[in-house]
């Protein structure tokens, strides 16, 4: 019986054109917004530049939101907690040599991050309504405390760190955090506990899983890629931003999704916040070149945000109907 079920399920299995096209399609939207803006929109190296400096930041949001969105949970407070690491590293650098400062920053924000995850694992708290209050809280904790969100500034942070002005410099420190999170995914058990945690957490706690800790170690490594994100941030303008880029969080979470990173846990990997950074970052970089008013901008990446989170959905039904028939 199986084994006629199995020959009937490859009968009905579609052409593996459509195959690739409904698994790659954001690789191939890639490719032809790159085939228009070489031919019809007039880019230069100016152009590719700066859209490299735009998908950088965009890139390690999805990147952080991913190690969370593998669990099956969402992280709001990324930017708020990354502008107050920053914060906290440009203080720190004038008290010990910036490299401690940096050393002392990572630590610290992993712990804190670790701290976080477990706690929302061990009381199985929705993540949303926790990060929200947490991101609250972080934000306006910092606004009441400064008597606003005055910068601080840290003109040693490009001289020490060398990451400032020059991109090249920022795309490689962004391809050697790619490499280090790509090995953890792909080449230690790191990754699979992750992908178990999202796809069946009670299962993998009765076989002897440590939910709570894979979930505290999910959001310390995304603590520890937002605080990469926020020495970018802080180099480039030599200072401390406390007020927290809102519309860089929404844009990195919808890069995630948009490059197939599942929102119910359990599906994801490294290339995924790539392409959805690169394809997110190409359209919002046309739409800034054409000269295109904000609102209908924003209105336009949202609704590739809808598109992507209901083609997400499209497939993952389909693989659960495949594998009942299994």
């Amino acid at each position: 019986m199986t084994i006629i079920a199995i020959q009937k399920s490859r009968s009905q299995s579609p052409p593996r054109w459509k195959s690739i096209a409904s698994g790659h399609y954001q690789e191939i939207l890639i490719l032809l917004i790159i085939v228009y803006v070489e031919l019809f929109g007039g880019w230069n190296s100016l152009a590719w530049v700066t859209l490299i400096k735009h998908t950088i930041p965009i890139f390690l949001v999805a990147l952080a939101s991913t190690f969370v969105m593998l669990t099956g949970r969402i992280d709001l407070s990324i930017t708020s907690m990354s502008a107050a690491a920053a914060a906290v590293l440009v203080v720190l650098s004038d008290i010990v040599h910036p490299l401690i400062a940096l050393f002392i920053t990572f630590v610290a924000a992993f712990l804190l991050w670790f701290a976080i995850g477990a706690v929302i694992s061990y009381l199985r708290a929705n993540s949303l309504g926790f990060t929200l209050g947490l991101m609250l809280v972080v934000q306006y904790g910092l606004h009441w405390a400064r008597g606003g969100y005055e910068p601080i500034d840290g003109p040693h942070l490009s001289t020490h760190f060398a990451i400032g002005a020059d991109w090249r410099i920022q795309a490689l420190v962004v391809l050697l955090t790619s490499v280090l999170t790509g090995t953890l995914l792909y080449c230690t058990r790191i990754g699979l506990w992750l992908r178990a945690v999202g796809s069946a957490s009670d299962v993998f706690e009765a076989l002897g899983g440590r939910r709570h800790t894979v979930s505290g170690l999910a959001y310390g490594l995304c603590g520890l890629v937002g605080v990469v994100a926020a020495v970018i941030a802080a180099a480039r303008v030599e200072r401390a931003t406390l007020a927290p880029d809102n519309d860089l969080l929404l844009w990195g979470i919808a890069a995630a999704i948009i490059g197939g990173v599942s929102l119910d846990g359990g599906r994801g990997t490294l290339w995924m916040p790539i392409r959805g950074s690169l394809l997110f970052g190409l359209i919002k970089e046309s739409l800034d070149i054409a000269g295109l008013p904000s609102d209908p901008r924003m209105t336009a990446l949202g609704l590739l945000t809808l598109i992507a989170v209901g083609f997400s959905e499209f497939l993952r039904r389909r693989f659960l109907n495949e594998t009942k028939i299994l």
